[in-house]
């Protein structure tokens, strides 16, 4: 018996293709890439889904910002012990579905991330400490004095930002990106 391939092959395609079945794969596919799992293992072939892509960025985006700690506080560019406490808990969302084919997942800091001011009476706290440290901030007027756990300290008049977000993000698209199928990560604004 001789068996025509190519037919079949063919036959295969064509049903395929039919809006039935394209509408059951596209909801099979779906259902694999919005469950939040890591991986899902089908026919013992593994299959990142967009969960998984964002575990693994956070996880990039801890050993960025651990790879940044200064060896005695603070050093331009660095980051502290309490600034990496700061960073520490990093979260991501459900997975969104954006199109077919196309998936959200967000990625965000857990902790409150507001600072108050050092001289409050006149100036406004911090609203994201990460986005401070990430970007930093150019030349002050002058110094700011105040309390920072019941220590008297001077505010830093110009810090450079580490940059974490940006370094992460590259770490991740460069050895990651086509395992997870990540085609760009969108930074928010606040953090450029």
């Amino acid at each position: 018996m001789k068996i025509n391939w190519s037919n079949i092959n063919q036959k295969v395609k064509a049903r395929i293709e039919q809006p039935d079945m394209v509408n059951r794969i596209d909801a099979i596919v779906d259902s694999m890439m919005l469950s939040g799992e890591h991986e899902i293992n089908h026919n013992g072939k593994v299959i990142p889904t967009p969960a998984g892509g964002a575990s693994q960025f956070i996880q990039v985006l801890y050993m960025t910002i651990s790879a940044l700690r200064s060896p005695d506080g603070y050093s331009p560019g660095l980051l502290g012990p309490a600034a990496i406490e700061a960073l520490s808990e990093i979260d991501y969302t459900k997975t969104y579905k954006e199109s077919r084919g196309y998936y959200r997942v967000g990625v965000f800091f857990v902790d409150n991330l507001y600072r108050p001011s050092l001289y409050p009476e006149k100036y406004d706290g911090i609203d994201n400490i990460a986005a401070l440290l990430n970007n930093g901030f150019g030349q002050t007027r002058g110094s700011v004095y105040g309390l920072w756990h019941s220590k008297q300290i001077t505010g830093l008049r110009r810090r450079i930002g580490a940059g974490f977000v940006q370094l992460a993000k590259d770490d991740f698209m460069g050895n990651y990106g086509v395992r997870y199928g990540v085609e760009t990560i969108n930074i928010d604004e606040i953090y450029e």
